[in-house]
């Protein structure tokens, strides 16, 4: 019975003949196999009918003697091939030296793996050189993937494997490579021929002097050929500071195996009931190393091979260049200089070139990359690949183009031949001019209709509120849903002979008494006319309404009734006959407070008011309004609002009461003085009594009382809110002369009175939000 070694019907380009399968001889095991494991004290006796079996019977060890169509001399190696299917060679001992005989004796002495003829000469060694310790046992075996190794008994490193010294085929698990330590390089060396198994003239191996190119084959001594994209996507290439690698990446459930024929081809073989080619190497003419010459490179167009010159470059040799003859080259058309201007033409889609005179940089980027070689007076091209910036110094060699996979290469050319010309600038300034405007044209057409889009969604959100105020007004505050052109008729048309007053958000308009009794019963009523320029809008007449008519209290104003739809918002009051507390005090704002019969003060106009939940202290608001000299500074300075606002506030208040002057009427000085200013500075030099009002110093018996009073407005008015009073300890301060008063700072020392002068002349903002605090 034979074992044949199949070569692969693969279509090359150098292959211009049929050969026929060859068929090689081997032992086979009918008589007996051994184990897969022999020791010192254990040889092994091989001949041509006992052989080595893995653990799981997939590779035998024995010897085998190839088949010839002439009667020679018997030549026996000892090898390793595939058991479970058809037989093929994938590992060779003695190759290069073979027995005359199939009887020889496998031993394990002297720390090496030794194969003995039957005369007992020494056929073939591992050839270590190491000596062991005596009592270390060393056993050899052979392993289910194909691996023959020689290691220590009880360990699972190994001191010898034949994975480290493949011949022609690369199985599952076995690396090709370079070893830096120990120099040693782990490559493909083909069969002299198909029925000699003896080292042929291919080698497939990496270049110790330029590794990044990868594994090249080589044909005596000589490149033939380096593979190109589609090689890397088959195998995991792994670089360390120790070694550099390549080893069978796919992933199949068949059995697969990477051979390099005695043709010169790698081929990718994989077990389907038999051996199958399912990728080769080269595919083409272009994969020939530098099949076009110097500074060109190879495609296929319509299956047809083609040389191009690089743009930039010309052919020296047309006749040469129909033929394919890598001895021509294209040279440059204007010579490169240290002092000449280049500029890059960019390749896509290429195999990189030979890189024995480049030089390789893994520590920089695209760009430096690029810098790089602009500087370079030698640079000649440029390349950013997986292991780094690659920068070439001499002609391009073995240049290839390809239609779906590569990479960018750059080429240094002079700036004359980069093929740029007054038509083509032409051609880009218009066209970028041409994008300009119609990138302008659909900017302005989408802010377009993102307006009014908006106007839509505001109108929209604009009827809805209306529409839930009225239904919530109704139903929840029990206020009143009048008619406007009743209000209107009552009001005369709103005429400004029964204006009460103006507001910053509208105007409150009187209706007398026994006038339209039927709209309020006879009694009088004020109404506020909400200006439809106003910015506090529905949600500030919401909050407004919302307030007063829920909260009943002696001293708020009470809301009758209220006119809401798309266009006008007005709330109807009881009206106060005093007119307001402006009249005879100053402003927080004192318009708001109006004064009943008996001079009864009730709080009027909630329009901007915020409403505090239970546990809540503090609330953060994004727009800082209202009147500039009675708001608190945190307020001002970064829209923060707590309990002790409302302290600053009243601080401000209370000394205005006791100087008779208005904080408001100090924005106007250029001196950068305050009220607060004013009154700390006399107070902290002892001459507190010169800032009293002289009304209120001739109406009190009791200075101390009066300075009391200053004491606990400027301790109202600190710039921290943690050192203000909270209002309940005011009222303990105002209303017991034994309660103690802390000293107060200085109002003005973290700039309490700063940004006076970026105020503005009326002191008033635009709007305000302001919170209540149920007591």
């Amino acid at each position: 019975m034979t074992m044949t070694r199949s070569v692969p019907h693969g279509n090359h380009f150098y292959t211009s003949f049929f050969f026929f399968v060859f068929q090689l001889v081997v032992l086979i095991p009918s008589i007996a196999s051994y184990d897969s494991t022999f020791s010192p004290t254990r040889p092994l006796r091989i001949t041509e009918n006992e052989t080595i079996v893995s653990p799981e019977g997939i590779f035998e060890l024995g010897f085998f003697k190839p088949a010839t169509r002439f009667q020679e001399r018997d030549r026996w190696y000892l090898g390793i091939w595939y058991k479970r299917f058809t037989t093929r060679v994938v590992w060779v001992a003695n190759r290069d030296d073979p027995l005359s005989s199939s009887i020889g004796t496998l031993k394990v002495d002297n720390s090496n793996i030794i194969l003995l003829d039957q005369s007992g000469g020494v056929a073939w060694t591992t050839s270590l050189t190491k000596n062991m310790i005596n009592n270390q046992l060393l056993v050899a075996k052979l392993l289910d993937n194909g691996n023959f190794v020689l290691r220590f008994s009880n360990s699972s490193s190994y001191l010898w494997q034949s994975f480290d010294f493949p011949t022609d085929t690369l199985l599952p698990g076995m690396k090709l490579g370079w070893d830096r330590r120990t120099n040693h390089t782990k490559s493909l060396i083909s069969w002299n021929s198909s029925d000699d198994p003896s080292s042929g003239r291919y080698v497939y191996k990496i270049d110790t002097l330029k590794p990044s190119q990868g594994l090249i084959i080589f044909g005596d001594d000589l490149p033939v050929s380096r593979p190109g994209p589609s090689y890397r996507k088959l195998f995991n290439i792994t670089e360390t500071d120790n070694e550099i690698t390549h080893s069978l990446g796919i992933s199949t459930e068949n059995v697969s195996l990477l051979t390099l024929s005695f043709l010169g081809s790698l081929e990718l073989m994989a077990w389907t009931g038999e051996w199958n080619v399912v990728w080769h190497f080269p595919r083409n003419l272009c994969d020939s190393y530098g099949a076009c010459g110097q500074n060109s490179y190879c495609n296929i167009v319509n299956e047809k091979t083609k040389c191009n010159c690089i743009q930039g470059f010309q052919g020296d040799q047309q006749h040469a260049w129909d033929l394919l003859d890598s001895e021509k080259r294209c040279l440059r058309k204007t010579q490169l200089s240290c002092d000449s201007k280049a500029e890059f033409k960019q390749l896509k889609k290429m195999d990189f070139p030979d890189t024995k005179t480049s030089i390789v940089d893994t520590t920089v980027g695209s760009e430096e990359c690029r810098k790089s070689c602009l500087t370079n007076c030698n640079c000649t091209a440029f390349a950013n690949t997986e292991w780094g910036c690659v920068r070439w110094t001499s002609d391009l060699i073995d240049l290839r183009s390809y239609n779906t996979e590569g990479v960018d290469l750059y080429i240094k050319l002079a700036t004359a031949d980069l093929g740029v010309n007054k038509k083509t600038i032409i051609g880009s300034i218009v066209g970028g001019c041409l994008l300009l405007v119609l990138s302008f044209i659909i900017l302005c057409l989408w802010i377009r209709r993102k307006k009014r889009a908006r106007a839509i969604a505001a109108a929209n959100v604009s009827q809805e509120r209306n529409r839930d105020l009225t239904i919530n007004t109704t139903e929840d505050w029990g206020s009143k849903h009048m008619d406007f052109d009743v209000i209107s008729t009552a009001t005369n048309h709103f005429s400004e002979l029964n204006k009460l007053g103006k507001g910053g958000f509208g105007i409150v308009y009187k209706i007398k008494r026994n006038e339209y009794g039927r709209l309020c019963d006879g009694q009088e009523i004020a109404v506020k006319r909400l200006s439809k320029m106003s910015p506090i809008g529905v949600e500030g007449f919401t909050v407004e309404a919302k307030l007063i008519a829920l909260v009943q209290h002696v001293n708020v104003i009470r809301l009758i009734g209220f006119c809401s739809n798309a266009d006008e918002k007005i709330l109807v009051y009881e009206f106060l006959e005093n007119s307001s507390l402006d009249t005879y005090l100053f402003d927080l704002k004192p318009s708001n407070i109006l004064l009943g019969k008996d001079m009864v003060p009730k709080i009027s106009d909630f329009g901007m008011a915020r409403i505090l939940g239970g546990d809540e202290t503090e609330a953060h608001v994004t727009t800082v309004t209202g009147t500039f000299g009675y708001i608190a500074p945190e307020y001002r300075s970064d829209g923060v609002l707590s309990v002790k606002s409302d302290v600053f506030s009243f601080g401000v208040m209370l000394l205005e009461i006791i100087s008779g002057k208005r904080n408001i009427d100090f924005l106007h000085l250029n001196d950068g003085s305050t009220l607060l200013s004013y009154m700390w500075n006399h107070w902290s030099q002892g001459n507190g009594l010169e800032i009293v009002d002289p009304a209120i110093k001739d109406s009190s018996s009791s200075s101390q009382q009066i300075l009391r009073c200053v004491q606990i407005g400027l301790m109202c008015v600190q710039e921290l809110p943690e050192d203000r009073p909270t209002m309940s300890s005011v009222g303990l301060m105002l209303g017991r002369e034994t309660e103690a008063i802390p000293q107060p700072k200085s109002p003005v020392e973290t700039g309490s009175s700063s940004g006076g002068q970026q105020e503005s002349e009326s002191g008033t903002v635009p709007e305000i939000t302001l919170f209540i605090e149920g007591r």
